[in-house]
């Protein structure tokens, strides 16, 4: 065992900065264990491989790789440490990391999602924390396997997930036009030289004025009803409960929209000066107002990349550099809602909230990275300890929507190192049809969460809750009405 405890002090990459000690103590306590990214890819010449043959193939394709993103090659030691310390993986084990999940009508990809989401990685010191989960419900041969990216947040966010694929995408090409190495080794080994990008907060300044920082301590200090103009909290949801970390469970929906019904919904949310996250957003809450009708407002939130700032390339980099931005819906907002007399003068209002929310965040962006609350978060904090304390009290907010962007994007036909030749769609053996953005649902933050991703094939929007943090019959009606709304507005 010493030797062993040696060994991998060796092998110290650096200590987890202050974004990353937070996911490592929310994946402990059982707050938050993981996002994935899923893509269903599909051999373009009508050829059909076993599961098994898609296995090797993937992992061929994972192994050309993964060495070239230290990411991927580093676990956590004392993960439930104040000073978690990042750790390069002596050896990669394709076997633990590319699996193949045999998929049904009882148990569809929807399934193994939340089972993916409800699950701790395990032995972090050793196996980096990540995998691809393969699946498919076809006992025959298949021309076409869904490809699940499961990983622990400390190191990856949902950009490194889109990396991910990407690379995934490239290699698995170049493997079938034969141009490509097939690796044969079941292990990979990191190399020594072995780097991980510095903490954000090591990377850039983070300024704050003494305004901010004001409003801030004034926030945490006077009682909620203060904090936003009215005499009622905002609604949250359920208090926080200890069974929600302890037996940890969660629910999940998807709403996919085609090529079709997507390229439509863009050019709208085009023309209203919005996007896709700020209709999400607005239709949230319009949704809300009717299903809560004592609920005085909500507060929603949603993550945005600090990548920009940083420097770090978006299409090559896997990292975990994300900052957040909360808006507030008003009472003004909700009781325009609930008057509305037509679906016209309420799609006006949608339009309207989602506009409104667009211009609050491209404000922040304009201003960042001054005032922002990561600047606020300090080392000395026991992150673990805030989960435990939050236990009896009222979530802090309504709702997340995190919306990861599209797969294709401008990176798309960028080779790879090596690699001379970009790919077109006509030229690809291999195509990503569809891309499932989907993430533990949170216990001690937002009620509802909402994740987006797109493809040319279409939008999938996902839907995470516990059964503790909403009451069923508020929920399930809210799925439906996001399904339906989104219809409606895609429907030329």
């Amino acid at each position: 065992m010493l030797s062993h405890q040696v060994n991998m002090s060796t092998n110290i990459l650096r200590k987890a900065g202050i974004i990353e000690r937070i996911s490592c103590a929310h994946h402990v306590t059982g707050y938050y264990f993981s996002l994935c990214l899923t893509v269903r890819y599909r051999l373009t010449d009508g050829s059909q491989l076993s599961a098994s043959e898609w296995l090797v193939l993937m992992r061929q394709a994972t192994a050309s790789f993964s060495l070239d993103h230290p990411a991927l090659c580093s676990g956590i030691m004392n993960e439930g440490s104040q000073t978690p310390m990042f750790v390069r993986a002596n050896r990669i084990d394709l076997n633990h990391h590319v699996v193949f999940e045999r998929t049904s009508k009882i148990f569809p990809l929807s399934r193994l999602l939340i089972d993916l989401h409800s699950s701790r990685f395990s032995e972090l010191d050793t196996h980096p924390g990540w995998k691809l989960v393969l699946s498919d419900d076809s006992i025959a041969n298949s021309d076409s396997v869904s490809a699940t990216f499961v990983a622990h947040h400390a190191l990856i966010d949902g950009l490194s997930g889109l990396v991910f694929h990407r690379h995934l995408s490239r290699a698995l090409d170049r493997i079938l036009d034969g141009s490509g190495k097939r690796y044969t080794d079941d292990y990979l080994v990191p190399r020594i030289n072995t780097e991980l990008p510095l903490p954000l907060e090591e990377m850039i300044e983070l300024p704050t004025t003494w305004q901010f920082r004001i409003r801030r301590v004034l926030n945490k200090l006077r009682p909620q009803w203060l904090s936003n103009g009215n005499r009622n909290p905002y609604w949250t949801g359920n208090l926080i409960t200890k069974e929600s970390m302890d037996n940890y469970r969660m629910h999940l929906r998807v709403i996919s929209l085609g090529s079709d019904q997507s390229q439509y919904l863009r050019s709208r949310c085009y023309t209203h000066a919005t996007s896709i996250t700020g209709l999400l957003h607005a239709l949230a809450a319009s949704l809300l107002a009717d299903l809560l009708p004592e609920a005085k407002s909500f507060l929603h939130h949603t993550p945005y990349s600090m990548r920009r700032w940083t420097g770090l390339e978006t299409a090559e980099v896997m990292v975990n550099q994300t900052s957040d931005s909360c808006f507030a819906v008003t009472w003004e907002w909700l009781s325009q809602f609930r008057a509305s007399k037509d679906d016209r003068h309420d799609e006006d209002l949608i339009w309207a909230l989602s506009a409104c929310w667009s211009s609050a965040l491209k404000d922040e962006l304009r201003r960042a990275p001054l005032d922002n609350d990561v600047a606020l978060l300090t080392n000395d904090k026991d992150w673990q300890q805030v989960n435990i304390e939050a236990i009896g009290k009222p979530r802090p907010l309504t709702l997340e929507v995190s919306n990861v962007g599209s797969l294709e994007g401008q990176e798309a036909n960028v080779p790879s190192p090596g690699c001379t030749k970009s790919l077109s769609s006509v030229d690809r053996k291999i195509k990503a049809e569809r891309l499932t953005f989907s993430q533990s649902a949170m216990t001690t933050a937002a009620a509802i969460t909402i994740s987006v991703a797109t493809t040319e094939d279409g939008i999938d929007t996902v839907i995470t809750w516990q059964d503790e943090a909403v009451d069923e019959d508020i929920v399930l009606s809210f799925c439906a009405g996001m399904d339906r709304k989104l219809r409606d507005l895609s429907h030329r």
